[in-house]
């Protein structure tokens, strides 16, 4: 009987580390696809979406074109375009000053105080092609006013309007009344109601001295946002307690609250007899937290010319301080100041 030998067993072991086998086995390369598609999906979702972040009262997406207005807030806003430049159709830019001096405003953007304005905010931009021209010959070079609408007045030689907007604050009344009465000096000053109702010896105090007054609205809303008869309550709300409180009617005028005006609101303002007074130069002093009394005064400086309407508010005490100076330093570049009603006449 024949004896069977073993067959020999020419299997190889398995090598787990891939040897021998005539293909590395590199596990890497088979996660590489994945890789790629997770970077590339990732990328193209921050292109899409991006970061969002806040300018002024705009919301930006990454470093696009698509802006989403945000609902309208008491600052002014952080448009690229110059502050001051009159609209045609604008939505609500500006607030009153609160009674702390501390958030006189509510910028959220960055402003350190310490610091110069830029030249975007000092006016470095000149309206003369004579940068030494004094500034009662300058004319402003501006965009043109809306019908039924003043910002400023280039045939009125030699003048400019200070303009006080009441709707908060009345401590810094005293201050301002001061400064006018010891340069001989005369405002316009927008009431809203409210606040001549809460105010009633300031109201009286500044038209004891010989001031304007004008309709600042009753509560200080957004007029565009607004019905017709909605828009003429606010104003006749206003147009009674100056009667009742004050025992005049107050001039024929009207500042938007905000400076948020559209077709519809100068059509309803217009055909109750009154004029839409914008500013051609804003101090700034509703907007920018910290602003200094300095800050104010070379802003305007700056700005200022001829037939030019200034906004500022009564509710601010840097405005207040820099009045002195200021006034004299407007003085000095050949500029008297007037009411609105002044300026009006050199249409």
């Amino acid at each position: 009987m024949s004896s069977k030998q073993p067959r020999a067993n020419n299997t190889r072991p398995r090598n787990r580390s891939g040897a021998g086998s005539g293909k590395p086995q590199n596990s890497s390369i088979e996660w590489l696809p994945l890789v790629i598609l997770l970077i590339v999906g990732s990328g193209l979702w921050v292109g899409c979406h991006g970061k969002v972040k806040q300018q002024g009262d705009e919301t930006y997406r990454g470093s696009g074109t698509v802006v989403l207005p945000a609902k309208p807030v008491d600052h002014h806003r952080n448009d690229a375009s110059e502050p001051d430049e009159p609209k045609p159709d604008v939505q609500p830019s500006h607030s009153e000053p609160t009674n702390s001096a501390t958030d006189i405003n509510h910028d959220p953007g960055t402003f350190d105080p310490k610091q110069p304005l830029s030249p975007v905010d000092s006016g470095s931009a000149t309206r003369s092609s004579r940068p030494d021209e004094p500034a009662s010959t300058q004319t402003s070079a501006r965009v043109a006013q809306p019908s039924g609408e003043v910002s400023s007045v280039p045939n009125a030689k030699g003048m400019i309007a200070l303009t006080f907007d009441a709707g908060a604050s009345a401590e810094p009344v005293e201050d301002i009344l001061k400064a006018l009465a010891n340069s001989g000096s005369h405002a316009t000053f927008f009431f809203t109601g409210k606040w001549v109702k809460q105010n009633p010896q300031a109201a009286k105090s500044i038209v004891a001295a010989g001031h304007e007054i004008a309709n600042h609205s009753w509560s200080h809303p957004d007029f565009t946002a607004l019905s017709d008869d909605e828009m003429l309550d606010q104003i006749n709300q206003t147009q009674s307690i100056f009667k009742s409180k004050l025992g005049i009617p107050g001039a024929a005028l009207f500042r938007p609250p905000f400076g948020a005006r559209n077709k519809d609101v100068r059509r309803l303002v217009s055909s109750q007899g009154y004029r839409i007074i914008y500013w051609a130069v804003d101090c700034l002093d509703s907007v920018k937290k910290g602003i200094t009394s300095e800050q104010i005064e070379a802003r305007v400086l700056a700005r200022a010319r001829q037939g030019d309407v200034v906004l500022m508010h009564c509710g601010s005490q840097p405005t207040a301080d820099a009045l002195p100076t200021l006034i004299s330093a407007l003085k000095k570049k050949g500029l008297r100041l007037v009411t609105v009603g002044e300026l009006l006449k050199y249409e």
